[in-house]
């Protein structure tokens, strides 16, 4: 059996901006996410003097496919697993070959 893994990177970036209001902060933030990442998260933290600060994380949009074979779905899948490397994840497997 042979399976496919489709794979994403865990490359993640983290910054922060202070502006006035969290929609300005959201503004500032989109220019600043770099090309080839995904903004995935915004936290906003009030300031007691005023203004927000926001803290975003980005995320790597690079992905890579894998394949493995074993005599039994598990032990492709076993196979599969062994051959993710550091950084990646899997995000889908399928079967290529029954």
């Amino acid at each position: 059996m042979k399976l496919a893994a489709y794979l994403g990177s865990t490359e993640d970036h983290q910054f922060q901006v202070t502006a006035d209001t969290a929609a300005e902060a959201r503004e500032a933030i989109e220019p600043k996410v770099p090309a080839g990442h995904d903004l995935i998260e915004v936290l906003h933290q009030s300031q007691r003097t005023g203004g927000v600060v926001a803290t975003a994380r980005t995320r790597s949009t690079e992905t890579r496919q894998l394949t493995a074979e074993g005599a039994t779905y598990e032990e492709a899948k076993a196979a599969l697993a062994a051959t993710v490397p550091d950084g990646w994840r899997v995000l889908s497997t399928r079967v290529v070959e029954p």
